[in-house]
């Protein structure tokens, strides 16, 4: 999850990382990362299992929490704030570049 070659801030959003894996691993029961190496987990290159019965808004929750950079990853505010709406949303916007806009009504 730490790169200190990429000289990535380390802040609360590695709270939001390590939510993202919790909630990875309670869909699943296992790890996002379980089966791979450092650079998969610095990369954040996961797959989901095929054939779940979760709906895409629930990935894309995971997805962005799971960000590699978290100048892109979501606030726990934004967080928050997707949460308070996830039944009000039709999807959840995966837009590296302005994580600001994750809201999709």
């Amino acid at each position: 999850m730490c790169d200190p070659y990429q000289h990535w801030p380390v802040t609360e959003k590695v709270d939001v990382w390590m939510i993202g894996c919790i909630l990875y691993t309670l869909c699943f029961y296992k790890h996002p990362f379980m089966e791979m190496t450092k650079l998969s987990i610095v990369n954040a290159a996961y797959t989901f299992p095929k054939d779940h019965p979760y709906p895409e808004k629930l990935l894309d929750i995971i997805r962005i929490m799971l960000t590699p950079n978290p100048k892109f990853r979501p606030s726990i505010f934004e967080m928050c704030d997707i949460f308070d709406n996830y039944f009000n949303l039709t999807s959840i916007k995966l837009n590296v570049r302005n994580c600001n806009s994750n809201l999709n009504p």
